[in-house]
């Protein structure tokens, strides 16, 4: 249980009777280092408070950190604001007395079974998902380690039907079949510096098998096919392969892509390719507009995905324009052409920069009970 600390005095471990008192809470602690309510104690009395915390894979470090993290196996640090190679929560939750994980989302996707394209599955298909927190943990009595290592069993909340109509859920919630939760009635957690996430399937897996959700990118060309209202749409190719996780529809993030010189290996600097790296890497993302492979790729897999390009609706005319610095760039012929027989992993030469698809992350609704003090003549939380 090393993802938190407690400062309760050792006597607690001993003696069952002693509770915990005002003293005991977890507090901020003045300049000099002294506790700066100390002679005001008698002035406050304890209170639970109700928090909500919620944690999303997708906001690990999944550009630049080197440890292999999932959406089904990540770390969120408590009480950190500085740059971190996990998720982060800058709080730090102090003087826990209860910890339940109440509900998870999870994508819904309609996935290959195994190494084929006809029978398929969804992630709901098992009876149950197993959450595992480290430190909050060893809740059940199971017939086998999964379970007894459990924080939720979590099911869906609704059952859902295999059928075709699933298809036009994105996303799928599941709720923590017995509400149960870890307590700290006698001595209350002090704080919790991390959580250590791992969500399985009813036999210790993770729910889907080999899932790619970020994508080192090879490079960004101007497809060969004209794609809707005339409009040319980009392709990235990716350095790997990819199954039907990645699906059209879809919402990705890209970061740290920058434009190389059309036949070079220089980052192009102009005015135009700054313009058009911003809107590559833009917050929002995009979305996939279609699915391909190279043509003479022998196997069965994907390696490009299609977005729309700098354009906009005139909503003057009702026309569609072109970005200003993507006719330049067009009209200089600086964005290579997608080479359907150029199977190389050099599209553009020294290219950086990953997309990560959001309808692949996990997110957490945590429940905690905290004790805070308040005021007991104003009533007002401090």
């Amino acid at each position: 249980m090393d993802n938190f600390s407690t400062r309760s005095p050792i006597d607690y471990y001993y003696n069952q009777d002693r509770r915990w008192d005002l003293s005991d809470l977890e507090d901020s602690q003045g300049e000099d280092g002294s506790d700066e309510e100390d002679n005001q104690l008698s002035d406050y009395t304890l209170r639970v408070k109700d928090k909500y915390i919620v944690v999303s894979s997708l906001d690990r470090d999944w550009v630049n950190s080197s440890i292999a993290e999932t959406p089904y196996n990540f770390t969120v640090m408590c009480g950190v604001s500085s740059k971190s190679s996990h998720a982060k929560l800058p709080e730090l939750p102090k003087n826990i007395k209860s910890f339940k994980i109440h509900k998870m989302v999870l994508p819904n996707k309609k996935l290959n079974v195994e190494a084929q394209n006809t029978v398929k599955t969804y992630i709901h298909n098992d009876p149950y998902l197993v959450v595992n927190v480290g430190g909050f943990n060893s809740l059940h009595n199971g017939s086998n380690k999964n379970i007894d290592l459990a924080s939720g069993i979590m099911i869906t909340l609704t059952p859902l039907p295999d059928s075709a109509v699933n298809t036009n859920y994105k996303s799928v919630e599941f709720k923590n079949i017995n509400e149960s939760k870890t307590t700290f009635d006698i001595n209350p957690l002090s704080s919790i510096s991390s959580l250590i996430i791992n969500i399985n399937n009813s036999i210790g897996f993770p729910p889907t098998k080999d899932s790619q959700d970020v994508l080192d990118i090879d490079g960004i060309t101007l497809d060969v096919v004209v794609g809707d209202w005339d409009a040319t749409n980009l392709i990235i190719q990716c350095k790997t392969y990819f199954c039907d996780e990645h699906q059209v529809g879809d919402h990705i993030l890209i970061k740290n892509y920058k434009k190389i010189i059309k036949g070079g290996t220089e980052i192009d600097t102009s005015i135009e390719a700054q313009s058009y790296n911003d809107y590559i890497n833009r917050e929002e993302g995009h979305k996939i507009v279609n699915l391909s492979k190279i043509t003479s790729a022998s196997g069965n897999y994907n390696n490009c995905i299609g977005i729309r390009p700098p354009v906009y609706i005139d909503k003057g005319n009702g026309n569609q324009s072109e970005r200003p610095y993507y006719t330049t760039l067009q009209a200089n012929t600086a964005i290579k052409s997608f080479d359907l027989t150029d199977i190389t992993n050099n599209v553009e030469t020294n290219v950086t920069g990953k997309l990560i698809n959001v309808n692949l992350q996990s997110h957490l609704f945590i429940n905690l009970e905290s004790l805070e003090k308040e005021n007991v003549v104003g009533g007002q939380l401090i």
